[in-house]
């Protein structure tokens, strides 16, 4: 089971976040639900350090990844870095939805364990128009292609495998 710990300030602002364990729902390099973690949490680290200029507190290996911002971030730079790490938890959570048995979210904001999103989508929460889903959660859907993946189904080691 994967666990994704999304750690928030005491104003709900996402602060950092852990990724640890294995999904185990498929054979290495072949599983989806891992690969559709990684993706997304690298992708934000990439946002965050290369798009946004932010040096991060990253630790990577074998089954983990933790990531934290720095203290102190300017506040038009803290409010991008805030939309991409809560756009990193929608689809988390929409990975968690999908996959209950496979992954399971905490985030310290509710303080809660749960199988979800992090948080709801801004529309509902500002009472918006409410998300096509009961329960607030987009259902994530996953195409997997019997070709495999560009590089080879066994990785080339340039990413972390959670």
């Amino acid at each position: 089971m994967v666990r994704i710990g999304i750690e928030r300030d005491s104003g709900g602002l996402v602060r950092g976040f852990s990724i640890r364990g294995h999904a185990d729902a498929a054979t290495h390099g072949t599983d989806i639900v891992c690969a559709a973690i990684s993706a997304l949490s690298q992708t934000a680290i990439l946002g965050l350090e290369r798009r946004l200029g932010i040096q991060c507190g990253v630790v990577a290996g074998t089954g983990t990844l933790t990531c934290r911002l720095p203290a102190g971030l300017e506040e038009t730079m803290a409010v991008r870095a805030q939309d991409l790490l809560e756009t990193m938890c929608l689809g988390l959570g929409a990975v968690v939805a999908t996959y209950p048995q496979r992954a399971v979210l905490a985030d310290t904001a509710v303080g809660a364990h749960r199988r979800g999103p992090a948080r709801a989508p801004r529309s509902a929460r500002e009472g918006g128009e409410r998300p096509a889903r009961e329960g607030g959660t987009p259902r994530l859907q996953i195409a997997h292609s019997a070709r495999g993946t560009r590089g080879g189904d066994e990785g080339d080691g340039s990413g972390v495998d959670v």
